[in-house]
């Protein structure tokens, strides 16, 4: 999903870590991002240039929160975010956090396309922190757990689904 000289918002959490892990750049690729954890993985990685967003730090998570990052954000203009978060198909795309929630909508504001990386076995999770509706994601990528049924539903949003081996 990353393009050649691509510039990309990258939230946090698990998953994010994991994508972050496998990203190889293709070209020069600016990344902004609230994870410390994500900032030191890419630190290594040739071609990427970060953007760490200031705050306050988390500990649990090493990211950052607060109303800092929030305003920074305006300064950006990325072809995608990368958020991973729970789909509920009645509240849409939520977190455990609200602040998250919060610096989550505001880096939609910043990409073309939002793309939600979720496990399958955080489908039908309601989180404390509402992020958005389905209607505002573009893509959801998960794992081949997840229910033809789900797909249905994400598909008759509008968003395209992609199932990650």
């Amino acid at each position: 999903l990353l393009e050649e000289n691509d510039s990309v918002i990258i939230a946090t959490g698990s998953t994010i870590m994991a994508f972050a892990e496998k990203i190889v750049p293709k070209g020069t690729l600016n990344v902004v991002t609230p994870s410390l954890k994500v900032s030191m993985l890419l630190s290594a990685v040739g071609n990427v240039n970060i953007i760490q967003l200031g705050g306050v730090v988390h500990k649990k998570s090493l990211s950052v929160r607060g109303t800092s990052p929030l305003i920074s954000m305006e300064e950006f203009s990325c072809s995608k975010l990368f958020i991973g978060a729970g789909i509920n198909e009645e509240y849409g795309v939520t977190n455990s956090n609200l602040e998250e929630a919060q610096l989550n909508r505001e880096m939609m504001k910043a990409a073309s396309k939002t793309i939600v990386l979720v496990d399958s076995s955080k489908f039908s999770r309601k989180g404390f922190g509402r992020i958005c509706p389905l209607s505002q994601i573009h893509t959801v990528v998960t794992d081949g757990g997840i229910h033809a049924s789900t797909v249905r539903m994400l598909e008759e949003q509008g968003v395209e689904v992609i199932i990650a081996e």
